[in-house]
Protein backbone atom coordinates (compact mmCIF):
# COMPACT_ATOMS: atom_id res chain seq x y z
CA UNK A 1 0.00 0.00 0.00
CA UNK A 2 1.45 3.35 -1.03
CA UNK A 3 1.08 6.43 1.13
CA UNK A 4 1.70 8.74 -1.80
CA UNK A 5 4.85 10.24 -0.29
CA UNK A 6 8.16 9.98 -2.06
CA UNK A 7 11.44 9.82 -0.20
CA UNK A 8 14.37 11.47 -1.99
CA UNK A 9 17.12 8.90 -1.66
CA UNK A 10 18.89 9.92 -4.87
CA UNK A 11 22.61 10.32 -4.13
CA UNK A 12 23.99 13.82 -4.65
CA UNK A 13 26.28 14.02 -7.68
CA UNK A 14 29.67 15.27 -6.55
CA UNK A 15 32.56 15.84 -8.95
CA UNK A 16 36.15 16.77 -8.12
CA UNK A 17 38.41 18.77 -10.43
CA UNK A 18 42.14 19.38 -9.97
CA UNK A 19 43.58 22.46 -11.67
CA UNK A 20 46.08 25.28 -11.39
CA UNK A 21 45.84 29.04 -11.55
CA UNK A 22 47.11 32.40 -10.40
CA UNK A 23 45.61 34.15 -7.39
CA UNK A 24 44.32 37.60 -8.31
CA UNK A 25 42.52 38.62 -5.10
CA UNK A 26 41.93 37.11 -1.67
CA UNK A 27 38.75 38.01 0.22
CA UNK A 28 39.02 36.01 3.45
CA UNK A 29 36.31 38.12 5.10
CA UNK A 30 33.77 36.57 2.72
CA UNK A 31 35.55 33.23 2.14
CA UNK A 32 36.42 33.87 -1.51
CA UNK A 33 39.46 33.78 -3.78
CA UNK A 34 39.53 35.27 -7.27
CA UNK A 35 41.68 32.98 -9.40
CA UNK A 36 42.72 33.07 -13.05
CA UNK A 37 42.57 29.34 -13.70
CA UNK A 38 43.51 27.04 -16.54
CA UNK A 39 40.94 25.18 -18.63
CA UNK A 40 39.27 22.42 -16.65
CA UNK A 41 38.44 19.75 -19.24
CA UNK A 42 34.82 18.65 -19.05
CA UNK A 43 33.96 21.45 -16.61
CA UNK A 44 34.81 24.99 -17.75
CA UNK A 45 37.14 27.01 -20.00
CA UNK A 46 40.09 29.07 -18.81
CA UNK A 47 38.84 32.20 -17.03
CA UNK A 48 39.19 34.48 -14.01
CA UNK A 49 36.45 34.01 -11.42
CA UNK A 50 35.69 34.00 -7.70
CA UNK A 51 35.67 30.70 -5.83
CA UNK A 52 34.13 29.90 -2.47
CA UNK A 53 36.70 28.34 -0.12
CA UNK A 54 35.69 25.59 2.33
CA UNK A 55 37.72 26.93 5.26
CA UNK A 56 39.35 30.31 5.90
CA UNK A 57 42.52 28.52 7.02
CA UNK A 58 43.08 27.42 3.41
CA UNK A 59 43.68 31.07 2.47
CA UNK A 60 46.29 31.82 5.13
CA UNK A 61 49.54 33.16 3.71
CA UNK A 62 48.30 33.43 0.13
CA UNK A 63 49.20 36.57 -1.82
CA UNK A 64 48.20 37.95 -5.24
CA UNK A 65 50.28 36.38 -8.05
CA UNK A 66 50.79 33.14 -6.12
CA UNK A 67 50.54 30.14 -8.45
CA UNK A 68 48.17 27.60 -6.96
CA UNK A 69 47.23 23.97 -7.42
CA UNK A 70 43.72 23.44 -6.10
CA UNK A 71 40.74 21.10 -6.09
CA UNK A 72 37.19 22.14 -6.82
CA UNK A 73 34.28 20.19 -5.34
CA UNK A 74 31.19 20.55 -7.54
CA UNK A 75 27.63 19.52 -6.60
CA UNK A 76 24.36 20.36 -8.37
CA UNK A 77 23.82 23.26 -5.94
CA UNK A 78 27.27 24.76 -5.39
CA UNK A 79 31.02 24.51 -5.93
CA UNK A 80 33.94 25.31 -3.65
CA UNK A 81 37.67 24.79 -3.17
CA UNK A 82 38.59 22.25 -0.52
CA UNK A 83 42.35 21.92 -1.16
CA UNK A 84 44.95 24.56 -2.08
CA UNK A 85 48.71 24.33 -2.44
CA UNK A 86 51.05 27.17 -3.42
CA UNK A 87 53.28 25.99 -6.26
CA UNK A 88 55.15 29.19 -7.11
CA UNK A 89 54.79 32.86 -7.96
CA UNK A 90 53.65 34.15 -11.35
CA UNK A 91 55.94 36.49 -13.24
CA UNK A 92 54.56 40.04 -13.22
CA UNK A 93 53.01 41.06 -16.52
CA UNK A 94 54.72 44.16 -17.93
CA UNK A 95 52.34 47.02 -18.63
CA UNK A 96 52.49 49.30 -21.66
CA UNK A 97 55.48 51.61 -21.85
Amino acid sequence: VSTGSVSDTTPVRTNYYETTGTLKLARPEIGRLVIEHEEIPGYMPKMTMPFKVAEASLMEGLQPNDRLAFRIVDTPDEAWIDRIRKIGVAEPVAGPT
